[in-house]
């Protein structure tokens, strides 16, 4: 028996009456329940990830504030703005012999090595660079994201 499109419109129109009551009592509610489930997970993914997000943003501003400011040993107990001692620090490759220094947002050289081992005598700027590097990473998030 073949049917054509007239045979599969009457035979929907004769279902009707009894496929009906079975969509509206079984398979609707079902759809509804599933509706309100999805907009619920939704809402909590997007409730979670603002949170996340806003924990971000206070990490970032906490770690600016922290490498805002340094210590010195030439005036203790006085936090000194970084950008005005930082004195650009030229680092040496002992792999390809290459030299950089590091005195502006374009970290080109850092980012050709997988790792780094930044080594030199006490006093020397390791960790006021790391500081540095650090702050001048996040002017230029907030930079792209505002």
């Amino acid at each position: 028996m073949e049917l054509n499109l007239s045979d599969i419109k009457d035979i929907a129109a004769i279902a009707k009456p009894f496929v009906e009551p079975l969509v509206q009592t079984l398979i609707k509610p079902k759809l509804e329940a599933l509706s309100v489930w999805l907009k619920k997970r939704k809402n909590e993914n997007d409730l979670v990830d603002h949170y996340f997000e806003n924990k971000f943003t206070e990490y970032l501003n906490r770690s600016y504030q922290n490498f805002l400011n340094i210590n010195i040993l030439v005036l203790p107990n006085q936090q000194i703005n970084i950008e005005d001692i930082y004195f650009p620090l030229t680092i040496y490759s002992t792999r390809d012999r290459k030299t950089a220094k590091i005195n502006k947002v374009n970290f080109d050289f850092l980012r050709s090595y997988e790792r780094l081992l930044i080594s030199d005598t006490a006093g020397m700027g390791k960790s006021t660079l790391m500081k540095w590097i650090g702050l001048s990473l996040i002017k230029v998030e907030i930079r792209y994201q505002y």
